[in-house]
């Protein structure tokens, strides 16, 4: 009949009018969740550009531990209104230094040799598949060679897009 031929002729009119929709759908999607990445990155990298421009390590910092509580000591008194973790278990074998209201990581490091640098590499690989906004905190004491501590922050910042942070410690 002619009311079924007329139905039959507008079924690819139909498939092409939803498939728009579906696009126009999963395109507000894709930028929702990019203007979420914006937000959450700013966010992170408040926290980021604080602790480059306003903490200063004081006095001599014996190990990971110490550097840790001062740093957690001066970000908990700036950001009160977040949450942060010390230790976070993320398995058996590795702990986040610092974890920030559970999606950003700070990972500190006093390299006494090259060795340090590399392997953190391969916790970094292991963080950034969790985890989208890390840091790594390097405090370089005398004598450790500055140009080592900036190939391997290059690479983290090229593999991963991880952001470093470089000051000066006794």
């Amino acid at each position: 009949t002619n009311e079924k031929l007329v139905d039959v002729i507008k079924i690819p009119e139909v498939i092409e009018k939803a498939k728009k929709e579906i696009y126009e759908e999963n395109k507000l999607k894709k930028v929702e969740e990019e203007e979420k990445k914006k937000v959450i990155k700013a966010e992170f990298m408040e926290i980021i550009n604080f602790i480059r421009i306003n903490f200063q390590v004081t006095g001599k910092v014996h190990d990971e531990d110490a550097l840790e509580s001062q740093l957690i000591q001066v970000l908990q008194t700036q950001f009160k209104n977040k949450n942060f973790v010390r230790q976070f278990s993320t398995g058996i074998q590795n702990r986040l230094d610092i974890l920030i209201d559970g999606k950003f990581v700070i990972e500190l490091k006093i390299p006494e040799s090259p060795v340090v640098l590399r392997n953190l590499y391969g916790q970094l690989r292991d963080y950034w598949e969790e985890y989208d906004e890390i840091c790594v905190f390097i405090l370089r004491l005398d004598g450790f060679d500055s140009k080592v501590i900036e190939l391997w922050t290059e690479r983290y910042k090229n593999d991963f897009g991880i952001e470093s942070i470089v000051k000066d410690g006794e």
